[in-house]
């Protein structure tokens, strides 16, 4: 039922998902991926992110859209934005806490209702890439040119800059107590809560576009051409081609979805 591929997906059962067409349209699937359907009304509709709120409840951004659902998508409410906002990414806070808007202008939107409104934001000092939260009140972010990051404590109201341990990063992610980030050629660096220093935990694994940490250590990275698995000492295999990958999802089942510029494809990252 995909009649286009995906760039972005919100998991929200590990059966039930909602994904952004790479072209347009909004799409579901009740069966983990094996069939499709395309949301009606979002036929033509330019959608930039979707995310998972909470339980069932999504919410999907595009340029001037913001468009929440309680029931992962089969219905939806747009909401007006507070300003001309050409949203780029969105990601909200664990334990019903706050919700971000990227926008392509530098601004953030935010919201404390899951979606059903939206205020603007802070101004910043630089551009953001998307939010990866550790609580209702923690919240990392990488500069969107990959030199640096910015913090927040209070749920996005406030943000203040950090030093990355090198340039380039393109991902970040909440890892144990601490967090991690990855740059591009896919040197992995570790920071500990409350700890002062970054440290070199594994690379360079090659090309990088985007990591995942399972629960039990293994990394997996996104590479320009497909994933690969790497364990703990930085030792890798490839997972298969995946071609012009964009970005990648891990649903419920624990299947890896692949999402690339021309097709859509899963692996079984074990």
């Amino acid at each position: 039922g995909l009649s286009v591929p995906l760039w972005a997906v919100a998991v929200t059962h590990p059966q039930v998902a909602v994904g952004a067409g790479v072209d347009a349209g909004l799409f579901r699937t009740l069966d983990g991926g094996q069939t499709w359907g395309r949301v009606a009304g979002t036929e033509g509709v330019r959608v930039a992110d979707v995310t998972r709120v909470a339980a069932h409840r999504v919410v999907a951004v595009g340029d001037g859209l913001l468009w929440w659902s309680p029931d992962a998508g089969r219905r939806w409410v747009r909401t007006a934005p507070p300003v001309s906002c050409e949203a780029r990414w969105v990601r909200f806070a664990p334990a019903q806490g706050p919700g971000l808007v990227g926008c392509a202008d530098g601004r953030l939107l935010r919201s404390e209702d899951g979606g059903e409104s939206w205020a603007v934001g802070p101004t910043l000092s630089a551009q953001l890439g998307p939010v990866a939260w550790r609580d209702a009140q923690q919240g990392w972010a990488l500069r969107a040119d990959g030199a640096g990051l910015l913090v927040t404590a209070d749920g996005g109201a406030q943000w203040r800059p950090l030093a990355g341990p090198a340039g380039g990063l393109v991902d970040l992610q909440a890892v144990g107590d601490g967090w991690r980030v990855v740059d591009g050629d896919g040197r992995v660096w570790d920071r500990a809560a409350g700890a002062g220093a970054w440290q070199l935990v594994a690379g360079p694994l090659g090309p990088t576009r985007a990591l995942r940490t399972l629960p039990e250590g293994t990394l997996l990275r996104l590479a320009p051409d497909g994933p690969w698995r790497h364990g703990p000492g930085g030792e890798g295999e490839p997972l298969g081609l995946a071609p012009d990958a964009l970005g990648m999802a891990l649903l419920g089942d624990g299947t890896l979805w692949v999402l690339q510029s021309t097709a859509t494809t899963a692996f079984d990252p074990r």
